[in-house]
């Protein structure tokens, strides 16, 4: 059994339905700059809350306990930095992605309400 099997074996109990709000890349037409627009889908991921060590190893200030790793299996999900992720109701925006090869795990950060 290959490495990537055994990753997607050990994932396949924990994997969550979640949406995920991204950004689709806007174009020229004709001469003319066309505006992305928001694409709301969904995608099976592995959500996990982020560790103090994972705060520590992180960028200074940019993670908070309440945000959350996500790992993902389907690679062609093409989340970018700054696009959104809801689990439980609950948005955490892409801020960081690690590449592992077989998954790639999305560090989301808790979008609180402002008001």
């Amino acid at each position: 059994m290959n490495k990537v099997s055994l990753v997607k074996k050990a994932f396949v109990g924990c994997m969550c339905l979640c949406d995920v709000r991204k950004k689709t890349e806007g174009e020229y037409v004709d001469g003319e700059w066309i505006a992305g627009s928001l694409v709301e889908e969904t995608a099976l991921m592995v959500p996990r809350p982020i560790s103090p060590q994972d705060v520590r190893r992180l960028p200074e200030g940019k993670y908070l306990s309440g945000s959350m790793k996500f790992y993902a299996t389907d690679l062609s999900i093409g989340l970018r930095p700054g696009d959104v992720i809801i689990y439980k109701n609950i948005e955490y925006e892409v801020g960081d992605i690690w590449d592992r090869e077989e998954f790639l795990v999305y560090i989301g950060k808790r979008l609180y309400e402002q008001g």
